[in-house]
């Protein structure tokens, strides 16, 4: 949600996924009515598009994570004259079957980020993907993992990003109690385990930086 417009996933709309957006007063005087539905360029079946949205002024990203046998792909739409127009497809350079990329994503100003299952570290792994806004392109700019990543963390697997700080959840993590790892700019800067009970906790299977 930001301001008045709110975007929802479905990402099994018609087997291909879709986001739908709605907007205060359309419609009526503090009704929420749909204005939108969108859908990539490229939607095919089983592509989950719509997995994750996030929301940001006049940019929206939308995760598609079983694109391409569950390699995973990330679109940015802008709001051109109050219509979602896709203005790109975010490069995913070391792509592979089973990343899941676009699991996660978060906008905030010229900088957007994608969660991943990339196996860098061990299978199931994680990692973030960082791009940033430069002369009207969304370019990549970086790759996180964590300093001492291994399998099953499932890093990246809920991502959200505020100013220069981006916080990741990684479920998997501590024997599957969980973590979540915050970064100053591109810098691992603190990590909290936030489930100090059993292990399957999960706790922190959804972050959110606001």
């Amino acid at each position: 949600i930001y301001n008045n417009i709110i975007a929802v996933g479905s990402q099994q709309n018609n087997s291909q996924g879709a986001c739908y957006i709605y907007e205060k007063d359309n419609g009526g005087i503090n009704n929420w009515g749909e204005s939108q539905i969108i859908v990539s360029n490229d939607i095919a079946n089983d592509d989950t598009f719509g997995t994750a949205v996030s929301i940001y002024k006049n940019y929206l990203i939308i995760g598609a994570p079983n694109k391409n046998m569950r390699v995973g792909d990330a679109y940015i739409f802008e709001n051109i004259n109050g219509n979602w127009v896709q203005v790109s497809k975010l490069i995913h350079i070391d792509s592979q079957e089973n990343d899941d990329f676009g699991l996660s994503v978060s906008i905030y100003n010229d900088i957007a980020i994608v969660g991943s299952l990339s196996n860098d570290q061990g299978n199931l792994s994680g990692s973030v993907y960082i791009y940033k806004l430069i002369a009207g392109e969304w370019i990549f700019s970086e790759k996180i993992l964590q300093t001492n990543g291994q399998m099953d963390d499932v890093f990246g697997n809920s991502i959200g990003i505020y100013n220069n700080t981006i916080i990741s959840g990684s479920y998997g993590d501590n024997s599957f109690k969980g973590s979540a790892y915050i970064f100053d700019g591109l810098n691992e800067q603190y990590k909290k385990c936030i489930s100090n009970s059993c292990c399957n906790d999960k706790c922190d299977y959804k972050c959110n930086s606001e």
